[in-house]
């Protein structure tokens, strides 16, 4: 009954952080060429935007600056960045054409055998995520419209299955221990029973799902630790503060009156800053030469979209010209899509009473008390392979430790994450083959998911 009156007052008080998501897309220049190889992805680098190679190599990409940057990533090729500038369109189009360059790796060979790995789906099949219940594995397969949800043992043998009629994309698990599978627009609670049968418990929209559960981070003690909710919207949108601060609070339950209680706000002052100033800029120029009768921010029918208050320039692009306010106003909207507006990259943990905020994008750690009183703030240091850091944590939840992932040649290692000197450590291969579609770790083994073009099946290997 207790448990059921916490969730009660949990979700309630989480029904306080309602932001809808936006899409949309707009482009400007096009992109095209051909690369020699094909599945190239090709991606800008700012925005994210991206394409792929046809099977003759050829592409193309629509963006909204000619100021790019692309980057072309293919297994079994070196990593090649383009850079491009005004220079290089002509009438908003611009041509690459380059042979990407093969590399030669040391690994065994592509035929897999059923009985060589821990486990392979069947032809056709794609697992999209792996998770872990006591000493059993799940693993969750999609074909076409379908998912089907599967509980494996040590041996890679099949326990239980359920399959569904919709498709979901990953295996989320809540800090009550709930699982939900996640889709697009809709999520599925299930539960396990103590044969590891599979049953569906409930249904809900995906909207709920970011609303009320993505915000919350863990239990910590008798408190349960939420972070702000994220806005997570096309770049073309603005934002408030650009993501570029997230604060992180808690609730205890056994309080008289439930209230949330801050226990940190990470800031990048920089690039709120320069967000802030940008966005200024442009309602500022937008409101003094807009027609009062035309001014969709004062009319109150401005949904946040830039590309809908973005007039057409009268010159070039450059701020120093002699020119209007519509060019001022389109360079400083350019300018604010290309700001970096994902979210402050953080994981949170706990490990012997102590809780613990690693700050990725700044390379810190936090370390707070029971109470939350701060105890520490480091700076995180990483052997050799700094360079190769991806900046991606992994909680090994069964043996309580942290690692962090990292890329060499395409081939992904895991480091251990000593906190009391806040440094990464004993690099380890996590797996032989390059570029895995999925990786997690669990009791100090590592999963790698891989998809086999040729013989269209996923497999996974355990290491």
């Amino acid at each position: 009954m207790e448990k059921v009156i916490m969730k009660v007052i949990l979700f309630v008080t989480l029904a306080l952080f309602v932001l809808s998501p936006i899409a949309a897309t707009a482009q400007n220049y096009v992109i095209s060429g051909n690369v020699a190889a094909k599945d190239v992805n090709i991606t800008e680098t700012t925005t994210f935007i991206g394409t792929s190679s046809d099977k003759n190599g050829n592409f193309q990409l629509k963006i909204f600056s000619e100021d790019v940057t692309l980057c072309f990533t293919c297994v079994g090729y070196a990593d090649t960045i383009i850079s491009l500038n005004s220079n290089d369109f002509h009438n908003g189009e611009a041509s690459i054409n380059f042979k990407m360059r093969q590399i030669s790796y040391d690994l065994p060979s592509a035929e897999i055998s059923a009985s060589k790995y821990f486990y392979r789906s069947k032809s056709g099949v794609t697992i999209v995520d792996i998770s872990f219940i006591d000493d059993k594995t799940l693993i969750l397969e999609n074909k076409k419209s379908k998912s089907e949800l599967k509980v494996i043992d040590n041996e890679g043998n099949n326990v239980s299955n359920i399959k569904f009629d919709s498709l979901y994309n990953e295996i989320f698990i809540d800090f009550f221990s709930n699982f939900i599978l996640v889709g697009e627009h809709y999520c599925q609670q299930i539960r396990f029973d103590d044969d590891y049968f599979i049953e569906k418990v409930a249904n809900f929209s995906r909207k709920d799902f970011e609303e009320k559960l993505r915000v919350g981070v863990r239990k910590f003690g008798d408190c349960f630790i939420f972070k702000d909710k994220t806005l997570i919207i096309n770049n073309i949108y603005a934002r408030r503060d650009h993501n570029k601060s997230i604060g992180y609070f808690y609730i205890n339950p056994n309080d008289s009156v439930v209230e949330r209680h801050q226990i940190h706000r990470f800031v990048d002052e920089e690039g709120y800053k320069a967000a802030a100033a940008l966005y200024a800029e442009i309602i500022s120029l937008y409101h003094a030469f807009s027609d009062e009768n035309d001014d969709l921010i004062k009319l109150g029918f401005w949904d946040g979209n830039l590309m809908s208050i973005m007039p057409e320039p009268e010159c070039s692009f450059a701020i120093e010209a002699p020119c209007g306010w519509r060019t001022r106003c389109f360079v400083y909207i350019n300018q604010y899509i290309k700001l970096d507006a994902k979210p402050l990259n953080i994981s949170v943990f706990d490990k012997d009473n102590i809780l613990y905020f690693i700050y990725l994008d700044e390379m810190k750690l936090l370390s707070f008390d029971g109470n939350f009183n701060l105890l520490s703030e480091k700076t995180i240091t990483i052997g050799d392979n700094a360079k190769y850091f991806i900046n991606n944590i992994l909680e090994d939840k069964v043996s309580n430790s942290i690692y962090g992932v990292f890329v060499k040649d395409g081939i992904s290692y895991l480091s251990s994450l000593d906190l009391n000197n806040a440094s990464f450590y004993n690099f380890k291969k996590a797996s032989n083959y390059i570029y895995p579609n999925l990786l997690k770790i669990n009791d100090n083994i590592s999963y790698c998911v891989y998809f086999n073009t040729e013989k269209q099946y996923s497999f996974i290997q355990r290491k």
